[in-house]
């Protein structure tokens, strides 16, 4: 299970208790990813006792799961985890299937096209700067072999937004799912086999 950012309201160290309560019962890994209101002192120190880190990678058979942590500098993915991408690209050559998580639609800033794309962030604060289309695409595409899925989770936050995504351009496709304010809010379940997901 991937939780994709705003896994709690509050970062406070009772609301990450009542997590690791929740889904001790679950009889499968949980891997988290930092969303907004997850930022807080604490949250860095338990991703690292966790996971490593902010960001990391998790190989599965025939599919990469990589998590990056947008939330140290809002919206932009930092040099040192575009580097990371790219050395998990690299160092695993047999996934084919590559699932990159983060928490906001990157894709989103800037280009006209997704101007009626209501996300969480959207819905408050309007258009938003992202490198996404300047380091991270062009990155993702020197690798025609490998298919890439694009996960995020800051849509159904609230009424004003969508509830879930999907576009598929070439060997990139963006998907976003979430839950909180909305009637059609969703989770996906992923199946994969090294041919297909």
């Amino acid at each position: 299970l991937v939780l994709t950012g705003d896994i709690v309201r509050q970062a406070t160290p009772e609301s990450w208790q009542q997590v690791d309560k929740e889904i001790s019962r679950l009889p499968y890994p949980v891997y988290f990813v930092k969303g907004n209101h997850d930022v807080s002192p604490g949250t860095d120190e338990l991703f690292q006792n966790k996971f490593g880190g902010t960001f990391y990678s998790i190989a599965k058979g025939p599919a990469l799961l990589i998590v990056l942590d947008v939330q140290k500098q809002w919206g932009i993915v930092p040099p040192d985890q575009v580097r990371f991408l790219e050395d998990q690209l690299i160092s695993h050559p047999q996934q084919n299937q590559v699932f990159v998580f983060f928490h906001e639609l990157l894709w989103t800033s800037e280009r006209p096209e997704y101007r009626g794309i209501h996300h969480n962030y959207t819905s408050y604060h309007g258009h938003f700067r992202s490198n996404y289309w300047e380091d991270l695409h062009p990155l993702l595409l020197r690798y025609p072999e490998k298919r890439f899925y694009l996960i995020t989770g800051d849509v159904a936050g609230n009424p004003g937004t969508i509830p879930a995504f999907y576009e598929e351009r070439g060997p990139v496709t963006f998907i976003a799912t979430g839950m909180g304010e909305i009637n059609d809010e969703n989770f996906l379940k992923v199946d994969v086999s090294a041919e297909r997901v």
